[in-house]
């Protein structure tokens, strides 16, 4: 990632400034923490699909009828 962010500058690995881009990144990506205990609500998962979010309506106008 840091060798990234110093290309989008024009820079290179071997740019002084890599070391710092790294402890920065390492420093952000610490900021960063996991809940240790996500809630999970059985009931709001649906695996149903609905054809109507998928399909265009010109579609499901289409192939309605020879469904029935």
């Amino acid at each position: 990632m840091a060798a990234c962010r110093l290309a989008s500058k024009g820079k290179t690995m071997a740019d002084s400034s890599y070391g710092m881009e790294v402890q920065n990144i390492l420093s952000f990506l610490k900021m960063q923490h996991l809940n240790p205990d996500p809630q999970l609500i059985p009931e709001q998962i649906n695996t149903d699909i609905n054809p109507e979010c998928l399909v265009s309506p010109r579609y499901l106008k289409k192939y309605k009828n020879k469904q029935t």
